[in-house]
């Protein structure tokens, strides 16, 4: 199970940071477009912290 986690964790982190890249040079002057991409940026990290945080309570099967 804590290699699932883990697994998870490192996906995620893959995929914002493809995400950051992709994102860099495009123009964001679409209304919301920004607020829409920190509010899902921030919520992704919380989960990153709640996912890290739960590998140390899971046993490893």
């Amino acid at each position: 199970m804590s290699y699932r986690v883990e697994s998870a964790t490192d996906e995620l982190e893959a995929a914002m940071l493809h995400l950051r890249k992709t994102l860099r040079g495009v123009p964001v002057d679409v209304p919301g477009f920004k607020a829409s991409y920190e509010k899902a940026r921030k919520a992704t990290g919380e989960l990153l912290v709640a996912l890290t945080d739960s590998k140390s309570k899971v046993r490893a099967d």
